[in-house]
């Protein structure tokens, strides 16, 4: 393999993972939105029971 072969890979696999990252954040963020809060509930009654 070539240098430049080599590096044209780099460049893709770079790519794929900055649109993987990319997908990621979009997704966590659509799920967390769409979540209720559960930390709340479970504090509150964590602190009733205390």
């Amino acid at each position: 393999m070539s240098t430049q072969t080599i590096f044209l890979f780099a460049i893709a696999v770079f790519g794929l993972m900055a649109v993987g990252i990319v997908l990621t954040v979009m997704e966590f963020n659509r799920l967390s939105d769409s979540q209720p809060q559960r930390r709340t509930a479970e504090g509150k009654q964590n602190d009733d029971t205390a």
